[in-house]
């Protein structure tokens, strides 16, 4: 290839040889030696070379490099494709054209077109022409070469169609020797054909409106064009206001509207509004549009559209008159408004008002111009865009009666855009008329039947206008006739009932008086007249008028008084009635008559009228003629039969006159039978608001009469509560039958009270809950649940008191309700109740001890838990938690009822003073103070909960025996005990009566002991145990330094406060006021009368003291105190603590315990102690 930027099309041209008019076609090779085989003879064809182009687009002209001398023969059109080697610019079915031209002189042939029939002048011949619109690759086309000649043969690709994708070679093939040939392609450029075209929706605008301006775009193709873009040269005072675009987006800053791709064959619109702001003239508006690819036609890619910018206003007038209808000779207002709708300020406004003939100027006002009465214009001069101007003009309508108009125009300095509203007018009636008024009065408002009334009846005219044919009509109402009538002007015809007057002047006025007779009935009569004349009526609310005139009939006044002669009475008894009827006139009065009708249960014993007749039948007295200021009377006895309340009598009184006044002609007069009252009132009460069950209630119910009389027949029911059961009753009279089988009665009755004047009459109503045990009433009798009272007097009590017993628990109401034969006065008073509580209560008491108060680890301990049921009720569901301490360990549990399980002791039923006990062993497993505590529970209410809960506290200590030292250092002379005086070795126990393992000596009585001194080793070691830490101390017993001999019974364990005096020693050491004093130190003198709990405490009189602590004194003088163990000494000794011993042996005494006694009372040490095998608790008295 030549130059990859190089488009050529490769045309060869085959001539073929064949007979004359003969055609054939034929296929060739095209070969890489750039010649073309015929696939029919296999004979090589030249290429024919073309001219040589840098690019082709559609509609260019490729012309052949050399002259071909041709013989008569058929030309062959083949299309071959090289898909390889060309662009992707047209598809495979290529959508271009290709025409051939024989040309004399080299002309270039463009844009033509099939339809012209390639029809050139004569020294231009065509050589072939292509009747396909399209070629299609590998198709061939054959023309027929008529003359052989040289020809120039020019390619041409026709006008643009749409093409895409690869390219195609189009080829001529002749058959002719070879020349200069080259193989080349052609590279079809795309190109585009976009027309624009712009039009504005006006020609002609005004200045400071808007237009609206459409753009169009086409692409007649034949290619899609891209990058699209349309430049608007928009002049200047155009202000842009919006666009819409169906396609791409407008910038209004830089005018262009970027359209961007657009299809062969497609249109884009813009329509984009300005508003125009410039100076009046013409003005062009200038659009271009270009694309990416080349036009083939540039002359359409402009356009552009004229308007004709003008200033111009529009001035608007209306005109309205305050009356569309107006009397001559009245004013009439106009009013004129002139408004400039712009766009443009007016100037030089001005209105002529052509006023019709006949309407005479009054005055004028105006918000801006001024008005010429003369020549009747209105000069406003300037009036701005979107102002108003208002003119006010009053004339008086003097013209003849019509209709009149008035026109007005507006104009200005200004072109008028709109001349339709620049002209207004307002149309008014003028009119004449008189304005007659009549009014008609009568000389009365009430009249008797046939009396005269007089009624004046005056017409007048108050112009403007002269009034003729003036008629007045009268409208008398039935029953009234004509008597008489004078008239001051005109004339009255009694039968048509007109009064006629011709003329009547302004301000002239005519009366007529007509007399008429009133021959009707009672009742309320109006006159009406009316007036009209010939001219028009100017106010027709004043024609008509009338007069009402009531017509009586002769009247009287009746009165009617009725009283009786007591107000209160019983039923059966009389009433006497008084009627009096009186005439108070003014006239007399004729058929008179009174009513009277008795209340229900009222009868008639005896009438007598003072005039006319009664009849009981119809209950009408008759009394006829009743003149003026005259009475009548008539006496009624009646006897009272109804039941208790009140009763009114009426008597109602008429006559044939009419009444005056008929308030009076009624009365009525009431009487009250009155019903024979009481007011019982009860009231019940409980000795107690609360009881236990089984308890006792006792029921008080008390009857009071308050009056206002005796009352008989008075009973009271008794409703008893379901919770307490009746069991017996007792009575001077009467009896009790209860209403259930189990109520019968358990105990004998027990007289309560003196029952001789039993009340009667209370219905107990019971169940098996409800103990009846007793009654006693102050009077009557009580049977079957009634208390029958019977009479009881005004002020009168009486009183019954019933016993029950409480069975069933909960809360009860007892209600009681009293009645007797009489009505009473009061009913809140007959009912009352007593509540009382029934509790079903028990106090459960518990106790827990241990039988120790201090152990060692691995010890047994035995709780014992007692409870005891001290009522008042039996206890059910009864059960005990005993919540173990941690310190120990359940071993097992002994009880005299019930089961234990998991810290749960089940009792179940615990009668009323019943107890029982639950025995718990343990073993100790931790130290520590370790409280024990229970607590006992039932299904029923406690009373006491304070005895509910109890405690056992022990301490848990650890058993550590410490060595005594080997050789433990002395100090002064040191007395050792002479073996052989021991007598024997009794075993050491701890606070519960276990054995520690050590011995103490006890000696022979009244022996010397032989002393030798040495300063080294003490005669035995006393154990001090502390309680509270459980720590064992040995503290050195020496012997004394001079010989001595040993009291009997003396013990070698602690010392006694009262063998040493003031200032002594002791031989064995010793505990004063919580000091050790070791052998040989001097002791306080204090200590010959005061004595001090040993080390580890002791107890006396049952009250543990602290190691050290002062002990009363009873303690010092006894004869002698408990030691620890089982041994006593002698009233000069003190006892030591409960588990203190001295002289511990290496090995173990032959010797068995004992002890020497006394005669002084002794106490169990704490911790307790073991006498004879029986253990003795803490405080407690020794045998």
């Amino acid at each position: 290839m030549k130059n990859k930027y190089l488009i050529f099309a490769i045309v060869a041209i085959l001539f073929v040889f064949i007979l004359p008019s003969t055609v054939f076609a034929e296929e060739v090779t095209i070969n890489e030696d750039h010649t073309v085989t015929s696939l029919t003879d296999n004979r090589n064809y030249d290429y024919m070379c073309v001219e040589e182009k840098e690019s082709v687009k559609n509609g260019d002209t490729l012309e052949i490099a050399n002259r071909i001398n041709t013989k008569q023969g058929v030309i062959e059109y083949i299309v071959a494709n090289y898909n390889d080697e060309i662009s992707n610019n047209l598809t495979k079915k290529n959508d271009f054209q290709k025409e051939v031209w024989k040309i004399s002189e080299n002309p270039t042939i463009a844009n033509k077109s099939y339809a012209d029939n390639y029809k050139v002048n004569s020294t231009k011949k065509v050589v072939s022409v292509i009747s396909d619109t399209k070629i299609i690759n590998g198709s061939t086309y054959n023309s027929t070469i008529t003359t052989e000649t040289y020809n120039e043969f020019i390619f041409r690709m026709a006008k643009p169609g749409k093409s895409t994708g690869s390219t195609t070679q189009a080829m001529l093939i002749f058959d002719y020797t070879p020349h200069n040939i080259s193989k080349e392609k052609l590279t079809l450029i795309p190109t585009i054909d976009l027309a624009i075209a712009k039009s504005a929706n006006e020609t002609k605008v005004i200045k400071g409106q808007q237009v609206n301006y459409t753009i169009t775009v086409t692409n007649n193709g034949p290619q899609d064009a891209t990058q699209v873009k349309v430049s608007d040269l928009v002049p200047e005072g155009f202000k842009f206001d919006n666009y819409t675009a169906d396609v791409g987006t407008y910038n209004k800053n830089n005018k262009v509207w970027n359209i961007g791709k657009l299809a062969n064959g497609s249109t884009a619109t813009l329509n984009i509004i300005f508003i125009i702001n410039g100076n009046p003239g013409t003005y062009v508006n200038i659009v271009n549009v270009s694309g990416a690819q080349n036009e083939t036609d540039l002359t359409n890619n402009e356009a552009k559209a004229t308007i004709e910018v003008y200033t111009a206003i529009d001035l608007a007038i209306t005109k309205v008159a305050n009356e569309t209808r107006v009397l001559k000779g009245k004013k009439v207002a106009y009013t004129i408004t002139v408004k400039n709708n712009g766009p443009q300020n007016a100037t030089q406004v001005k209105v002529s008002d052509i006023m019709p003939d006949g309407f005479k100027f009054d005055s004028y006002t105006a918000d801006l111009g001024t008005y010429n009465k003369n020549t009747k214009i209105w000069n406003i001069g300037k009036l701005a865009n979107g102002d108003t101007a208002t003119l006010e003009l009053i004339v008086i309508a003097n013209a003849n009666p019509g209709n009149y108009v008035n026109i007005v125009n507006v104009s200005g300095a200004q072109e008028e855009s709109d001349l339709t509203n620049n002209e207004a007018n307002a149309t008014i009636e003028v009119y004449t008329g008189v304005d007659i008024v009549i009014t008609k009065v009568a000389n009365v408002t009430q009249v008797l039947q046939g009396e005269l009334v007089d009624f004046a009846i005056t017409v007048l005219n108050n112009g403007p206008e002269k009034a003729t044919q003036v008629k007045v009509s009268e409208i008398l109402p039935n029953g009234f006739t004509y008597v008489s009538h004078t008239a001051s002007r005109g004339n009255y015809n009694k039968n048509t009932k007109i009064w006629t007057i011709a003329n009547l002047g302004v301000g002239v006025s005519g009366v007529l008086n007509l007399v008429l007779k009133a021959d009707t009935k009672q009742g309320n009569y109006t006159n009406i007249v009316s007036v009209e004349a010939a001219e028009e009526e100017l106010d027709y609310k004043n024609n008509v008028d009338n007069e009402t005139v009531e017509v009586l009939e002769p009247i009287v006044d009746i009165q009617v008084i009725k009283v009786a002669n007591i107000t209160e009475l019983y039923s059966g008894d009389l009433v006497h009635y008084t009627i009096t009827v009186k005439n108070n006139g003014p006239n007399d009065a004729t058929n008179v008559k009174l009513s009277e009708v008795l209340p229900n249960g009222f009868t008639y014993q005896s009438a007598n009228p003072s005039r006319g007749t009664f009849s009981q039948a119809d209950n009408l007295w008759t009394v006829g003629s009743l003149p003026y200021g005259t009475s009548v009377t008539l006496d009624l006895i009646v006897t009272a039969n109804g039941n208790p309340g009140t009763y009114t009598n009426k008597v109602n009184v008429s006559a044939k006159e009419n009444e005056t006044t008929y308030t009076n002609n009624e009365n009525n007069v009431s009487v009250v039978i009155k019903d024979h009252l009481i007011d019982l009132a009860i009231t019940k009460s409980a000795n107690a608001s609360s009881v236990n069950l089984g308890d006792s209630i006792t029921y008080t119910i008390t009857v009071i009469n308050n009056g206002p009389e005796d009352a008989t027949g008075v009973k009271v029911s008794e409703i008893l509560p379901s919770g307490v059961t009746y069991s017996s009753y007792s009575t001077s009279t009467g009896t009790y039958t209860s209403y259930s089988t189990n109520n019968t009665p358990t105990t004998p009755s027990t007289r309560i009270m003196d029952t001789s004047s039993l009340i009667n009459n209370i219905l107990n109503m019971v169940n098996s809950s409800l103990i009846y045990s007793n009654y006693s009433t102050s009077n009557g009798t009580y049977s079957s649940g009634i208390w029958n009272i019977g009479n009881l007097k005004i002020g009168e009590s009486v009183t019954l008191q019933i016993i029950v017993k409480a069975q069933t628990t909960g809360t009860w109401t007892n209600k009681v309700n009293v009645s007797g034969d009489q009505n009473e006065t009061n009913y809140n008073n007959n009912n009352d109740n007593a509540t009382i509580v029934i509790k079903n209560n028990i106090d459960l008491a518990i106790t827990k001890s241990a039988n120790v108060s201090t152990v060692y680890v691995g010890d047994t301990i035995g709780y014992t838990i007692t409870v005891k049921n001290n009522g008042p009720s039996n206890a059910t569901g009864v059960k005990i938690t005993d919540v173990l301490p941690s310190g120990v360990t359940y071993s097992s549990y002994s009880t005299s009822t019930g089961t234990y399980s998991s810290g749960i002791w089940n009792i179940g039923d615990l009668n009323v003073g019943e107890s029982v006990t639950l025995k718990i062993i343990v073993k100790a497993k931790t130290t520590g103070t370790w409280t024990n505590k229970v607590n006992v529970s039932g299904n029923e209410e406690e009373t006491n909960y304070n005895n509910n809960n109890a405690t056992a506290v022990v301490i848990i200590i650890n058993k550590t025996v410490t060595t005594p030292p080997s050789t433990p250092t002395e100090s002064g002379n040191v007395t050792h005990v002479n073996q052989s005086n021991v007598d024997h070795y009794e075993p050491i126990l701890d606070e519960c009566g276990n054995p520690t393992g050590q011995y103490r000596p006890v000696y022979k009585t009244s022996t010397t002991s032989t002393t030798t001194t040495s300063t080294s080793t003490p005669i035995c070691y006393e154990v001090v145990i502390d309680y509270c830490t459980g720590y064992i101390t040995y503290v050195p017993v020496y012997a004394t330094s001079s010989t001595g001999s040993s009291s009997t019974g003396s013990s070698s364990s602690g010392s006694s406060s009262g063998s040493s005096s003031s200032g002594t020693t002791t031989s064995t050491g010793q505990i004063v006021n919580g000091v050790y004093y070791s052998p040989g130190s001097t002791i306080p003198s204090s200590s010959s009368s005061t004595s001090y709990a040993p080390a580890g405490g002791t107890i006396v009189n049952g009250v543990y003291y602290s190691a050290g602590s002062k002990l009363p004194s009873s303690s010092s003088s006894s004869s002698s105190s408990s030691s620890s163990g089982s041994s006593s000494s002698s009233s000069s000794s003190s006892s030591s603590s409960g588990s203190s011993s001295s002289s511990s042996s290496s090995s173990k005494p032959t010797s068995s315990s004992g002890s020497s006694s006394s005669s002084s009372t002794s106490y169990a040490p704490a911790g307790g102690t073991i006498v004879n095998g029986v253990y003795y608790s803490a405080g407690s008295k020794l045998p």
